[in-house]
């Protein structure tokens, strides 16, 4: 029996697909259909560093008014720090997403699979991809 994924969140093979996960199911692959992908982005994710970013303008503002003697030269150091700061706010946000692998088993749509690792869910998903092929070769065989 050709095993295509084995760990300790799913089993898959090309009869298959076994959530160790709770609440644990197996699903026959051969009653599958119809399966994709959803990305979701998770709820309550906002970013890290806004107040500290917000913090550190105020201080370099407050702090650089009288070395740098006047208001517009500070004003333009104020915009440039702020154009700095902007990517660096957007590059660490705390968003994470899921990812699920969907189907339809037996008339019903489930949820196979659940993931925040990017990683797990492409080993996940190739491994059904390459189980859904064996299981059709199999049957015209």
């Amino acid at each position: 029996m050709p095993v295509y994924f084995r760990g300790p969140e799913a089993l898959i093979t090309h009869r298959e697909f076994i959530r160790n996960r709770p609440p644990t199911q197996a699903f026959a692959i051969r009653e599958l259909h119809d399966a994709h992908i959803v990305i979701t982005e998770a709820t309550g994710a906002t970013p890290r560093l806004t107040y500290p970013a917000t913090a550190a303008a105020a201080a370099i503002a407050a702090a650089g008014w009288p070395i740098l003697g006047s208001a517009p030269v500070t004003v333009t150091g104020l915009v440039a720090l702020a154009a700095l700061s902007g990517p660096a706010v957007g590059c660490l946000r705390g968003r994470r997403h899921s990812y699920e692998v969907h189907a339809i088993y037996r008339g019903q749509r489930v949820c196979l699979f659940r993931t925040s690792n990017p990683r797990l869910f492409g080993q996940i998903r190739r491994a059904l991809v390459r189980a859904i092929e064996a299981a059709q070769e199999y049957a015209v065989s």
